[in-house]
């Protein structure tokens, strides 16, 4: 855990970190309140929950409140208002939902739902309406399901037909939705794109605008992509995040080893290049921002 500086942004240990989780710890959720921090464990096959102190950031283990789990948990993604916890089933091609006691935080694990095949992302619309599921569906561009979620009981729905407005056909543009996010109202959706031949390049990152029955568009923006750092290497964006503003986007490139950072558009959700991107060590897997 570090403490963000708010006046310069820079990063500081924070006292008592590291904390010790399972080695096989494979994601973190936090909580729309920040109480509570949920610790994934694909590889155990449960999630361990941490209280959050609202004044320091410290966190303690709730070693009664473990979850173990009938299948590997993969994607997890809060409902915007924490009542339920949707993930993916590791190696089954299901999403499970996990409801949260809106008195003691607990998680219990609900029931699963088949989806159209192995699941790559979650991603619920601001609302907490819709969840928006994409898959590792080889060779096609149909690999983005919508759901509607019963605001009560969290249970999901599938909604037939095609996620995007009838002027858009995914499979002609060889669009192929590798994951989703949203700015912070729901008005726009940016969608990750892996093109559709196995081992090509993604594009980067299309804008769509959201109708209120949960389908893309009509109208689309993009690509945005990295920029290119040598003449004839074509660029890879493997992740992507925006801030909870809504004012900026961050795309992380595979094949260059960096983080381009982006303005967003309020009126229409483009994306604009701010400054050169920032090389990392290695190869980034995802931007995480604060």
């Amino acid at each position: 855990m570090f403490a963000v500086d708010r006046a310069s942004g820079a990063l500081g240990l924070a006292p008592g970190s590291p904390y010790d989780v399972d080695r096989q710890t494979d994601v973190l959720v936090v909580d729309p309140g920040a109480r509570t921090l949920r610790a994934i464990r694909t590889f155990n096959s449960m999630i361990d929950t941490f209280s959050i102190d609202a004044a320091t950031g410290a966190l303690s283990l709730r070693t009664a409140d473990a979850l173990f789990l009938s299948v590997s948990p993969t994607a997890p993604v809060l409902r915007p208002d924490g009542r339920f916890l949707y993930f993916a089933a590791g190696g089954l091609a299901q999403v499970l939902t996990a409801n949260v006691d809106s008195a003691s935080g607990r998680l219990s694990e609900g029931p699963a739902l088949a989806a159209p095949d192995f699941v790559r992302s979650l991603a619920v619309s601001p609302p907490g309406s819709i969840l928006y599921v994409t898959t590792a569906t080889p060779f096609s561009s149909n690999t983005l399901f919508a759901y509607r979620i019963t605001q009560s009981s969290g249970a999901l729905t599938l909604i037939t037909g095609s996620v995007f407005d009838a002027g858009f056909n995914a499979a002609a543009a060889n669009f192929r939705p590798d994951a989703v996010a949203f700015d912070p109202v729901g008005r726009f959706a940016y969608i990750l794109d892996r093109a559709g031949r196995t081992g090509a390049h993604s594009r980067g990152v299309f804008v769509f605008p959201v109708q209120t029955t949960g389908v893309l568009g009509p109208g689309v923006l993009g690509p945005f992509s990295t920029p290119a750092t040598e003449p004839f290497l074509n660029g890879d964006p493997v992740a992507f995040a925006l801030d909870p503003s809504g004012r900026f986007a961050y795309l992380v490139d595979a094949t260059s080893s960096t983080i381009s950072a982006f303005t967003i558009d309020a009126a229409t959700g483009s994306l604009s290049a701010s400054g050169a991107p920032v090389g990392t060590p290695g190869s980034p897997l995802i931007a995480i921002v604060p």
